[in-house]
């Protein structure tokens, strides 16, 4: 089938003249339609269909209804589909260069100067993920942060007792942070966690708040620890086919590379206020807050002491070569964009602007 479009695409062109062609990308996204990434993407999509003239337009699926968490690298590999949402951290063995970068989630305080740090490094500074990304023959194009990981769990938690030896779900270095806490760390993916919440397999689920409203949380959970954890600003809400990146005009890849610094930011503003919004229909569901008790604070706190180094090591471990050079200019990032957030005070339009200058205005 898609070889019939494509011949029905070289007929039109050769009868009609480019400026009437339309290139459709096919997006599969493994999020919820209504999740914080997907709406931004489908606003994304418009202003880039908007500024191109028509030209080039994206037909989303969302719900993982094409491909899914574990199966969109694959897809977009084999051409199933032409761009995907990306989500490393379901991806250990394959994209081991940047599940560095998902570690550094611990270490991290806020989403907006780590996530612009992330993305500098990972997108202009990083040869070796240019590489690991090229085997799949896709090509990250925005990364966006999260809103901070907590515990949503089945039962108060009042101290660190109250976890021990309970599973949780935790992917990725996240689980050393629930082995450090005395859990048993369980990896499964989003879509799963209510069936295993409910059925009593996993005690408590780490991850954002707005997986209570994504995924039903609220009618199994009855307790959020409310110390935050780590926020993820490895996820790619947009990675596209390097063979159809390449097939586009200068002007369609300039009508999607001009509005990245839109997607980055809107995404990772959505996931903020979904954790926000999140948190309040917790509370009018009856689900209670605490902070899991002065040794589970501690602990936590203990942690995250030296957690670069751990990345460090942890990345070296995998087979990832050059790890601490990867970590030292993230830190570097970190510095200035801590700044520049901090000078623009909560500007989104500046945060934009700083985006397009410092990174997107130098893709390749």
């Amino acid at each position: 089938m898609r070889r019939f479009n494509s011949l029905l695409l070289a007929l039109g062109l050769a009868l009609g003249g480019a400026a009437s062609a339309q290139t459709r990308i096919v997006l599969g996204g493994s999020m919820p339609a209504k999740g914080p990434d997907s709406r931004a993407l489908v606003s994304f999509a418009q202003k880039v269909e908007q500024q191109s003239k028509g030209t080039l337009k994206f037909d989303a699926s969302f719900d993982g209804q094409v491909v899914n968490f574990r199966s969109s690298l694959g897809g977009v590999k084999d051409g199933l589909v032409d761009a995907i949402q990306l989500y490393p951290a379901f991806y250990l063995s394959e994209l081991k260069v940047m599940n560095t970068f998902v570690d550094l989630g611990l270490a991290a305080s806020e989403s907006w100067a780590h996530t612009a740090a992330v993305a500098e490094t990972v997108l202009l500074d990083c040869p070796s993920c240019d590489a690991e990304f090229a085997r799949y023959k896709v090509k990250p194009l925005a990364l966006s942060g999260s809103a901070p990981f907590n515990l949503i769990c089945r039962n108060p938690v009042n101290t660190m007792a109250d976890l021990k030896a309970k599973s949780i779900r935790a992917v990725s270095a996240n689980q050393l942070l629930v082995k450090a806490v005395g859990a048993n760390p369980v990896a499964i993916v989003p879509s799963e966690v209510f069936e295993a919440m409910q059925r009593g397999q996993v005690e408590c689920v780490f991850s954002p708040l707005d997986w209570i409203p994504a995924y039903g949380l609220a009618d199994a959970a009855r307790f959020v620890v409310d110390t935050p954890l780590t926020h993820d600003s490895s996820r790619i809400p947009l990675a596209v086919s390097l063979d159809v990146w390449k097939k586009l005009t200068p002007d369609q890849k300039q009508a999607i590379v001009r509005n990245l610094p839109y997607l980055s930011a809107e995404a990772t503003s959505n996931n903020i206020a979904d954790g926000v919004a999140a948190r309040q229909l917790a509370e009018s569901k009856g689900l209670k807050f605490g902070s899991g008790g002065t040794d589970y604070v501690q602990q936590v706190a203990s942690f995250r002491k030296g957690e670069l180094d751990r990345v460090v090591r942890d990345a070296g471990a995998r087979g990832v070569e050059g790890a601490a050079g990867m970590v030292n200019s993230y830190r570097e990032k970190l510095a200035k964009w801590q700044k520049i957030v901090a000078d623009g005070h909560g500007d989104r339009a500046k945060y934009e602007e700083a985006l397009w200058r410092e990174i997107y205005s130098k893709f390749k």
